[in-house]
C-alpha cells in the first residue's frame, strides 16, 4: 500500500513547457491506472446498484462505459442517483436513437 500511495501521489507531467503535479486521479498511461480505475468503478457500481431507488432491468459495464435498461420515467431518478455517489465521477445519458431506420446506441461512451 505504501508503494501504491507513493505512485499515486507523485504524478508529474509537462504541458506547454510548464511542469505540473497531478493532485487527483491516476496518470494516463501509468500501468497502475487501469487497475485502480477498474477497482473504483466496481466500487461506485456496487454502491449505486445496491442503493438505487429504481432498479434497472440490467446493467453492463466495459471499462468506463456502462449500459443499462431502465424505464424512461425512472431514468432521471436513476441518473441523479448515479451522479450522487461520487462528485468526481459523473455519468452522462445517451439514449438509443434511430439511425438509417434502425434503433442503435453508440458503442463507445454508451
Amino acid at each position: 500500500m505504501s508503494l501504491l500511495k507513493l505512485v499515486l501521489n507523485n504524478c508529474y507531467f509537462v504541458f506547454e513547457g510548464t511542469h505540473y503535479q497531478q493532485i487527483f486521479g491516476c496518470a494516463m498511461g501509468s500501468p497502475v491506472s487501469a487497475v485502480i480505475a477498474e477497482l473504483v468503478m466496481e466500487h461506485i457500481e456496487s454502491i449505486a446498484l445496491s442503493t438505487t431507488p429504481v432498479k434497472p432491468r440490467w446493467w453492463r459495464r466495459y471499462v468506463d462505459d456502462s449500459s443499462a435498461c431502465i424505464r424512461s420515467n425512472d431514468l432521471k431518478t436513476f441518473h441523479n442517483h448515479l451522479n450522487s455517489i461520487d462528485k468526481n465521477i459523473q455519468f452522462k445519458v445517451e439514449r438509443a436513437s434511430l439511425t438509417d431506420g434502425k434503433v442503435s446506441i453508440p458503442f463507445l461512451d454508451m
